[in-house]
């Protein structure tokens, strides 16, 4: 018998297959355990994974049984896995993957709860100006006096200064430089450049720099601004 070992979670936009293979091997089960448990033979779970047989809704129902998992998953119309109500909706709700609702349930049950007034923090800072604040801004066919009004509500969110963790470290992990080309941070920077450098302590020198490091460096840096001064006003709040 062969020895049943894990494989990584398939891609989405996965076929049922794929996905019943994922499972099964993740559960260390092999074929012809999954078949005895759905009162099907091997050679049908093994057509079924390589998508050379079209499975039924009964059978489709009993595999999700068995892992526990929803049809909407093997179906591919989802990617949360967790056949629990309650976790479905907090998924369709938040877009909160299973295992970060798990993470965090067990963080508030178990740990110390000031990492939940942490993470409430950061998310409560997520506020972004509404969309239709920039669509009226700039549609021609706004009243002045609603341009105004639009305009003053902008000025009003700015002055929050939300401190936007999770966008900013979100937009470093998204940053792609696709220019390779280099520049040079010399002596003689503008006085514009130097208040540049000096806020996000950039390194100024007569070496090379590429467009990836000086990014890398100046998105870092950001970040590391936004926890210091988020600090001081989480610690005014407790």
């Amino acid at each position: 018998m062969k020895t049943v070992t894990k494989i990584n979670k398939p891609k989405r936009n996965s076929e049922v297959g794929e996905r019943i293979k994922y499972l099964r091997c993740n559960l260390l089960m092999s074929q012809e355990d999954l078949a005895n448990k759905v009162g099907r033979r091997r050679e049908e779970i093994t057509m079924y994974e390589k998508g050379t047989r079209t499975i039924d809704i009964y059978t489709l129902r009993d595999i999700a049984k068995v892992f526990n998992v929803s049809t909407d998953y093997l179906l591919g119309i989802s990617e949360f896995e967790n056949a629990d109500i309650d976790r479905i909706a907090i998924n369709q709700l938040t877009g909160l993957s299973d295992n970060a609702i798990n993470n965090l349930i067990n963080i508030n049950k178990y740990h110390n709860h000031s990492i939940i007034e942490t993470i409430n923090y950061f998310l409560e800072q997520e506020k972004y100006c509404p969309d239709e604040y920039y669509e009226s801004l700039s549609n021609e066919d706004t009243e002045s006096n609603d341009k105004q009004k639009l305009t003053k509500a902008w000025e009003e969110w700015e002055q929050q200064d939300y401190k936007r963790l999770f966008t900013n470290i979100n937009n470093y992990f998204n940053l792609k430089v696709d220019s390779d080309e280099v520049i040079h941070l010399k002596k003689d920077l503008t006085e514009f450049e130097k208040k540049i450098v000096k806020k996000y302590n950039i390194p100024i020198s007569s070496q090379i720099i590429s467009n990836e490091s000086l990014a890398d460096t100046f998105m870092l840096k950001q970040i590391e601004n936004i926890i210091e001064s988020a600090k001081d006003s989480y610690m005014d709040m407790h």
